[in-house]
């Protein structure tokens, strides 16, 4: 299970892709809400009224622990996804710039894999379906 979310070398279909990288997206913003879940008291200004959120820090330490490890796995997945179309792992950085990380996801899901093995392991397709993580 590590090496499936965390590893960077092997394929992965798109079906896998897309279920692995919305689980981490559900648990990371799980972590993150929970986080922000802490004493909240309204603050009465003179022009407008705001909220002040006071996060327990254990709580918000194992939410920022989870964020660094969501980005890893979404990093790993997206890495294997590209392998499986037959391009380079290193376009999963691509998903740094601003704005352009909903459209690579949406991308990945939808291009198909390179039939049979590739430069990057075999067509993870013709074992069954299990995903293959070399």
């Amino acid at each position: 299970m590590l090496s499936f979310l965390f590893g960077f070398n092997g394929r992965l279909r798109r079906s896998h892709y897309f279920l692995a990288a919305l689980a981490v997206c559900v648990i990371s913003n799980l972590f993150g809400l929970a986080a922000i879940n802490g004493d909240a008291d309204v603050v009465h200004g003179l022009h407008s009224w705001s909220m002040v959120f006071t996060p327990n820090p254990v709580v918000a330490a194992l939410a920022a622990l989870v964020g660094i490890l969501a980005f890893w796995a979404n990093m790993a997945l997206a890495a294997r996804r590209w392998h499986d179309v037959g391009a380079s792992g290193w376009l999963a950085l691509l998903a740094l710039i601003p704005g352009a990380s909903f459209a690579l996801f949406v991308l990945l899901c939808i291009i198909p894999g390179t039939h049979g093995p590739n430069r990057y392991g075999p067509d993870p397709k013709a074992d069954g379906g299990a995903p293959v993580a070399a």
